[in-house]
């Protein structure tokens, strides 16, 4: 990977965003933050509220940024996929940290469709089109084809941020 400083932000209520949102920043040589959520998201009943909470578009309490986005080069938002909708703790940060972002790059876990309308919702929410997009589904762990789909993203990330890098030598 070229010189450039990622941050991979995610949140994750199973731990399958987690677990693909570590292996990733460990490819790449990132730093890596967890989106803390103040809300108790545990069992049926927590599984109930994250889903009003995505429905709804809300924006709800999480714990302030160890890493400041705007210290990258590019931050590389994960979430899992709610009901067609971003994690409303992503929504969350995306909001907070809006102005912060340099570069994106979205990565999605989700056990079935909704995929697309995420990274649609989160280029809105962040204000960036990503300069890559990843999307894991419960078929690729099962199969085991997220280590190929983590493996090509990061290719991905690596061909792009080296652009921008000859990009920035030109100016």
């Amino acid at each position: 990977m070229s010189n450039a400083k990622i941050l991979v932000v995610y949140y994750s209520r199973t731990g399958v965003t987690a677990q693909m949102a570590t292996r990733l920043a460990g490819r790449l040589g990132a730093d890596i933050e967890e989106i803390v959520d103040r809300t108790d998201r545990s069992g049926p009943s927590g599984f109930v509220r994250s889903m009003i909470d995505a429905l709804a578009e809300r924006s709800i309490p999480i714990g302030a940024a160890a890493h400041d986005p705007a210290s990258y080069s590019i931050v590389v938002i994960a979430t899992p996929v709610w009901a067609h909708h971003v994690a409303a703790p992503v929504r969350t940060w995306l909001g907070a940290y809006r102005n912060r972002l340099h570069r994106v790059a979205f990565l999605c876990t989700l056990g079935g469709s909704g995929a697309n309308a995420v990274f649609e919702q989160m280029a809105r929410l962040s204000g960036k089109s990503p300069v890559a997009r990843c999307k894991i589904d419960a078929h690729d762990l099962r199969d085991h084809a997220s280590v190929r789909l983590l493996d090509v993203f990061c290719d991905r990330l690596s061909r792009k941020l080296e652009h921008v890098k000859e990009i920035e030598w030109a100016c």
